[in-house]
């Protein structure tokens, strides 16, 4: 797509993908949702915010399609926010706070480490408990954001291995493969051994 930018062939595009966005296909509107995460569209940026405000209110779990659309619209709307360019700045900064402690941890997390890593270091816990399997994603990015400013992760990995439904044997693995020297082995220390049965 970046090969036509400026082409009429890439308006067309673009103006395909939008019909997409006002349709009823699941899959397609995830595609669709998926293709404006790489092309930077304005018009399409508003529609995507003003259908997760929307979807994230009514969704319900037991419909897959609908779980799929919702997850694709909270993905979308946290990179536009973390990348600034929604109008509405401090309504999609409350969506993806809302979010990231709903459950879709994961798909906000990169967002919120480059605009408000603070607000993660507070809320961190909150995130994990919500989606226990984003605990070591956590505990990297935490890492990778402020391990220049003397944080102390290490009381961070501790927290995140103590949260109900969290796997310290998971936990230790994605830490093992994303932390590199003292700094692995000083979380893998804090993380411990599997509590036994």
């Amino acid at each position: 797509m970046h090969r036509l930018e400026g082409s009429e062939a890439a308006e067309t595009v673009r103006r395909i993908a939008r019909e997409v966005l006002r349709g009823e296909d699941a899959g397609a509107m995830v595609s669709a949702l998926e293709f404006f995460r790489s092309v930077q569209d304005p018009e399409a940026a508003m529609m995507i915010w003003e259908l997760a405000k929307k979807a994230t209110q009514f969704h319900t779990e037991r419909d897959r399609p609908a779980a799929a659309v919702v997850d694709a619209l909270v993905g979308s709307v946290a990179q536009l926010w973390g990348n600034e360019l929604l109008a509405n700045d401090a309504e999609a900064r409350a969506l993806v706070l809302q979010e990231a402690t709903s459950g879709r941890g994961m798909l906000v997390l990169p967002s919120l480490v480059k605009r408000d890593v603070q607000w993660l270091r507070d809320h961190f816990a909150e995130v994990v408990r919500a989606s226990p399997e984003s605990g070591g994603a956590v505990i990297t990015a935490l890492f990778d954001a402020l391990a220049y400013t003397g944080f102390a992760i290490e009381d961070v990995a501790r927290t995140v291995a103590s949260i109900p439904g969290v796997s310290r044997e998971q936990l230790r693995t994605d830490v093992a493969n994303t932390l590199f020297g003292v700094a692995r082995t000083r979380v893998l220390d804090a993380i411990g051994t599997v509590p036994p049965n």
